[in-house]
């Protein structure tokens, strides 16, 4: 049953709609982050449409980085109030001018960063709206650091991709269970740590 499973999503990773999903799955993955991430997505449909490997990396990447947007603008909004809330208590060493002036001189490198890591887009938007990096800076620094990951990704799925095929039909849901245990890894450290 699993077999038919794989045979159905990598037969409609070769439609012709499937861009609208990769965009799709990059706009929502902002938002939700329980969703896989853009790569996941890119890796059957580049499997299944090589030649359009730079084309699908791109459209990840707008789906991304305005699923982001999104996410900076509401987060920017909302922690006006957050920010009164937590500065009203001085005990919790919370100081948004330092703070902010540190993310202003750094803000680049600090969504660079945290562009490239694999963490969910939900965490690096929420920081850069909520300590108010500029909009245009955050845009720049994302599309670099994502753009990065999923043209490098597309690129090695196109060059290698008759091995990635097999490997796929074989492992895919394997590989689906190893990313979602890494998720749930990754909160609990998360959540230990902070």
């Amino acid at each position: 049953m699993l077999h038919k499973l794989v045979e159905y999503l990598l037969e409609k990773c070769k439609s012709s709609h499937a861009h609208y999903y990769l965009l799709a799955n990059g706009y929502f993955d902002a938002f939700f982050p329980w969703l896989p991430p853009v790569e996941v997505l890119l890796t059957p449909i580049c499997t299944a449409q090589p030649k359009k490997w730079a084309y699908m990396a791109f459209v990840g990447l707008v789906g991304t980085v305005s699923g982001a947007v999104s996410v900076y603008l509401l987060s920017r909004f909302f922690t006006i109030q957050i920010a009164d809330i937590l500065t009203s208590f001085p005990s919790l060493g919370y100081d948004e001018i330092s703070v902010k002036k540190q993310l202003s001189q750094w803000g680049f490198y600090a969504v660079f960063i945290l562009g490239a890591l694999p963490l969910p887009i939900l965490f690096t938007s929420f920081v850069a709206g909520s300590q108010e990096i500029n909009l245009l800076v955050f845009i720049f620094a994302l599309s670099i650091s994502r753009g990065m990951r999923f043209f490098t990704a597309a690129y090695l799925i196109y060059k290698f991709n008759d091995q990635i095929e097999q490997i796929l039909k074989k492992y895919f849901i394997h590989i689906l269970v190893a990313l979602g245990l890494f998720f749930i890894l990754f909160v609990v450290i998360f959540r230990v740590v902070v």
